[in-house]
């Protein structure tokens, strides 16, 4: 938000005015000077190191005298920070973020936080620390916007921190063609571009399998059907839970055949792909996704 982004550059503007104010004590200065973030995704990081680079580039120019005494500290829950990217990413950013004198605690939560202070527990050990700062920036995740949950109400959709989409970006229990969303208030499947989500072929899925054309899918037929698509459809083994398509369908008949009569309506059915689908990875939320998303 635009808002947010004045106040942290206001808040720390503020910071090193008073921090070169004579009278100062470099103990007082070196703790308004320690700046906090917590989270470690892609906003959190970002932060971090365009701050890291106005320190050095900026700061000797503009405040001299603060040279050397200005720390950053982030604070990620798992442990590596990126840890939506892939590991050659996540591994390439702490070791410059650790060329660069920022210092990364990984497998740490924050607990809570007072004036100028941050509890943070050490996730293996329950140890909890003080953590001193002058300015705390917190990223840790994406809340629903008020629209976002309205339209998850009004379509049946779980409330989720963002609405689920097809892969053409419509967004799914409405008129085809009518709502679409993009960027981080649409969760875009993994394998989206390339068709891979079931569930929007769960008509075609469910004609060619009622081969005797009664409009329901007795237990074979579903067997059949899942045993021709795990192949291709990686996330149909999630169903099984390890035991095999066929021992699935015991499992599958009591969760999904709500009216017990031994068959899958097209409903049914659906919620069945809608489950395999489930397993499928979400995009992470961030421009160069947004951008990915416009380009289909």
């Amino acid at each position: 938000e635009i808002q947010d982004a004045l106040a942290i550059r206001r808040t720390i503007a503020d910071m090193m005015e008073t921090a070169s104010l004579p009278g100062v004590s470099d103990e007082a200065a070196r703790r308004m000077l320690s700046v906090l973030v917590v989270g470690g995704g892609p906003t959190g990081v970002e932060f971090a190191a365009e701050l890291h680079d106005f320190i050095k580039d900026d700061m000797p120019r503009l405040y001299p005298a603060l040279v050397g005494k200005i720390t950053i500290t982030l604070v990620q829950s798992p442990d590596h920070i990126l840890n939506t990217y892939d590991e050659r990413i996540s591994k390439y950013a702490e070791e410059k973020f650790a060329r660069d004198g920022i210092k990364v605690l990984t497998n740490r939560r924050v607990t809570g936080l007072k004036a100028n202070e941050a509890l943070v527990m050490d996730k293996k050990t329950k140890k909890v620390d003080t953590l001193p700062f002058g300015v705390c920036v917190w990223s840790t995740g994406l809340g629903t916007y008020p629209i976002t949950a309205n339209i998850q109400a009004a379509t049946g959709q779980p409330t989720r921190r963002a609405l689920a989409v097809d892969k053409y970006l419509r967004v799914r229990g409405v008129d085809e063609g009518t709502v679409y969303a993009m960027g981080d208030c649409a969760d875009v499947k993994a394998k989206a571009a390339e068709g891979a989500e079931l569930v929007d072929d769960a008509l075609d899925l469910f004609r060619r399998a009622d081969r005797d054309g009664n409009g329901v899918l007795d237990g074979g037929e579903l067997m059949t059907l899942l045993h021709e698509m795990e192949k291709k459809y990686p996330q149909i083994r999630t169903l099984t839970g390890g035991a095999g398509v066929d021992g699935a369908l015991p499992r599958l008949m009591e969760k999904f055949d709500a009216d017990k009569n031994g068959t899958f309506c097209i409903k049914e059915f659906t919620e069945v792909m809608a489950k395999a689908d489930s397993r499928l990875s979400s995009h992470p939320a961030t421009a160069q996704v947004a951008n990915q998303q416009g380009e289909y």
